[in-house]
């Protein structure tokens, strides 16, 4: 059951466990005046990673980013193709 926080004019706040389509009418303990339902940020629950790890990049994928293994890559890639006799033109 989701807990909902309640106050009154008074200032005085509670903590009221009930169901989402309840709509009690709750008493303030301490001064009897009717309370009323304070807005809340709902909670998520992410089921893996956060929000600001969701575009992290790891290492492996880091080095092939590096421009400077992009054109070691190419070069291999180039020799391995003329190893084989064939031509290489890169895109």
């Amino acid at each position: 059951m989701p807990q909902y926080r309640y106050k009154c004019r008074e200032g005085h706040e509670q903590t009221v466990t009930h169901s989402m389509v309840a709509e009690p009418i709750v008493l303030c303990g301490e001064c009897g005046a009717v309370m009323w339902r304070v807005p809340q940020a709902p909670l998520i629950v992410w089921n893996g990673l956060p929000p600001h790890m969701e575009h992290y990049i790891g290492p492996a994928a880091k080095e092939l980013n590096n421009p400077n293994e992009q054109a070691r890559l190419q070069d291999v890639y180039a020799a391995k193709k003329a190893a084989r006799g064939e031509e290489y033109s890169p895109a």
